[in-house]
């Protein structure tokens, strides 16, 4: 495989730092002998690097999910090269797969919608997050990272994405069973919690994607006053509501008052999780914590039943 493809790969130790393989490719663009190429040192072949530096900078890009690629003069025709790692492991020993591309070839025949995308990704001011189907993290972006103060990715891979959700796996499922059955959902309101500071509110919208036979969950993240994205959408039946119980001071005891204000506050509860949950009558119970029956109950005593999809979820 390594002679058929056209281009230049080496395989090199992560512990010695010793190149182990080396195809023809190789061989012709660093200018060496193969023989003067195995056993020994990768960070011989480049220019200013140390015996350490060169492996460790490919093993950090290669466990990042930013920028896996670290640009490099070549010792001899001085030539720049950009060096893509692969880490594995192979019979108990971390090795770097570094496939060698000179820049002005990658340059020439980079895919620009996939750079401006992985530019994106890297730079952009939105949080974002892959996440497998189940919810474990794959890879997030900086602007993710500052979200939550976490320092690096790596502390997220393999932990579920619902921890860092106000409602955990309410929300995650939520958003997930939407995004499975009409492959994308927008503008979810909750908030994210952090291991340090308050829960922030947010609006986060998810995409179904098709990786391979898998699929992969991608998340944008908006910061957002939850208070008046509520705030400014319109209930009139909520609006009436107040209204009504405004009326009753001087007409009613307090005691009536308070008892009609409290299915006022009951009902704008229960049209809000029927709402945010996309009529998702299971999760809008889960939400409030209510049994499905309770919700049913309290849907029927303020007439709700036949708002929304009558799909039952």
């Amino acid at each position: 495989m390594m002679e058929t493809t056209t281009d230049a790969v080496l395989f090199v130790s992560v512990v010695t730092g010793e190149i182990t393989e080396a195809n023809s490719a190789a061989v012709a663009l660093v200018d060496r002998p193969l023989e003067n190429l195995i056993g020994n040192q990768l960070s011989g072949c480049f220019e200013g690097r140390k015996r350490g530096d060169m492996v460790d900078a490919l093993a950090t890009q290669a466990i990042s999910d930013q920028n896996k690629k670290v640009t490099a003069e070549l010792r001899g025709n001085g030539g720049m090269v950009e060096v893509f790692p692969t880490l594995f492991r192979a019979a108990g020993e971390r090795i770097l797969l570094c496939r060698l591309v000179p820049e002005n070839q990658s340059n020439g025949s980079a895919d620009t919608l996939n750079q401006n995308l992985v530019g994106l990704y890297a730079d952009g001011p939105d949080p974002m997050v892959f996440t497998s189907d189940v919810g474990d993290v794959l890879s997030a972006n900086d602007a993710f990272l500052d979200l939550i103060d976490v320092a690096h990715d790596i502390n997220l891979r393999g932990r579920s994405f619902a921890d860092y959700l106000q409602r955990g796996s309410v929300d995650f499922k939520v958003m997930a069973e939407n995004a499975a059955r009409a492959g994308r959902m927008r503008n979810y309101a909750t908030k994210l919690a952090g291991t340090y500071g308050s829960p922030r509110a947010v609006e986060i919208s998810i995409t179904n994607l098709a990786a391979g036979q898998q699929t992969v969950f991608a998340f944008v993240l908006r910061d957002a006053n939850r208070a008046d994205a509520t705030q400014s959408r319109p209930n009139p039946a909520s609006d009436d509501s107040m209204r009504s119980v405004v009326e009753l001071v001087g007409s009613a005891t307090l005691k009536d008052i308070v008892a009609e204000t409290t299915n006022v506050v009951e009902m704008i509860c229960i049209e809000t999780a029927v709402e945010l949950t996309m009529n998702n009558r299971v999760a809008a119970a889960e939400m409030l914590g209510l049994s499905r029956q309770s919700l049913y109950v309290k849907l029927r005593k303020f007439d709700l039943l036949s708002r929304g999809s009558d799909d039952d979820k």
